[in-house]
């Protein structure tokens, strides 16, 4: 599924995530970057960048990306990289495989449109994101309490980031509550499934990471049936996962 509705995806991401974003004194431009593969290729269109067409650009731009999430969550993930990833290598490789998934669709924002690439390169630092989502169309179980063995199409949240200097200014619900929102609306018509087979928005938050809990309840979302809980000795996990049921946001 992750792949086989790919074009589905991006096609409504397109839709419903603004092309601009007017903030305070200047307008942030969108860019799409797509995971595609050789299997599942995408048409692009709209300035959209396939990593299987450009990979060397893609992954350029992707960099930006991580240094981005370094700078918010950096010191988190060099502390728990070993029990979050099972293994002892750094967190940027992990996370840099991670952030490779096929099917993955990234939407970033920045204060310059990415349409020139090879200007926009030259000029990395003044053009550098200031935030960006990233999520996929996927199936999981462990949704809701009266039947966790159920399984849902949703899609998943990996990241929403963003900078210091955008927050606190209502970005970040519209992120979700509006354009994502929509987004997995459309996608739900668009992949002709029913309320009964597609169930929302799906993430994984980090239990430390209590302001953006806070955020997320705010938003409506709540902890997934098979979310790690903390233990009746004050152990507390390492992430929760948190659900969002699309009927039940009004946009």
């Amino acid at each position: 599924m992750e792949t086989q509705y790919l074009e589905l995806v991006v096609r409504a991401t397109e839709q419903h995530f603004p092309v601009a974003i007017p903030f305070q004194d200047q307008i942030l431009h969108r860019q799409i970057i797509v995971i595609d593969s050789n299997q599942h290729q995408l048409d692009t269109f709209n300035g959209c960048l396939s990593h299987h067409k450009d990979p060397d650009t893609t992954e350029r731009l992707l960099w930006d990306l991580i240094e981005l999430l370094d700078h918010n969550l950096g010191s988190v993930y060099t502390r728990v990289t070993r029990e979050l990833y099972h293994n002892t290598r750094p967190w940027r490789i992990n996370k840099w495989e991670e952030m490779l998934t096929p099917g993955l669709v990234y939407v970033v924002y920045g204060p310059h449109a990415r349409g020139d690439t090879a200007a926009c390169l030259r000029h990395r630092n003044r053009n550098s994101p200031l935030l960006f989502l990233s999520f996929m169309l996927t199936e999981e179980n462990g949704i809701t309490p009266s039947d966790p063995d159920r399984v849902w199409s949703l899609l998943y949240l990996y990241e929403i980031q963003l900078l210091p200097p955008v927050r606190g200014h209502g970005l970040g619900r519209k992120l979700i509550s509006e354009y994502l929102t929509r987004t997995a609306m459309a996608v739900r018509e668009l992949t002709k499934l029913t309320n009964e087979q597609f169930f929302g928005i799906e993430l994984t938050v980090f239990a430390e990471n209590h302001e953006a809990i806070r955020f997320y309840r705010r938003l409506g979302m709540r902890r997934a049936a098979d979310s790690p809980e903390s233990r009746h000795d004050d152990v507390i996990p390492l992430y929760y996962l948190y659900v969002m049921r699309i009927d039940n946001v009004t946009t």
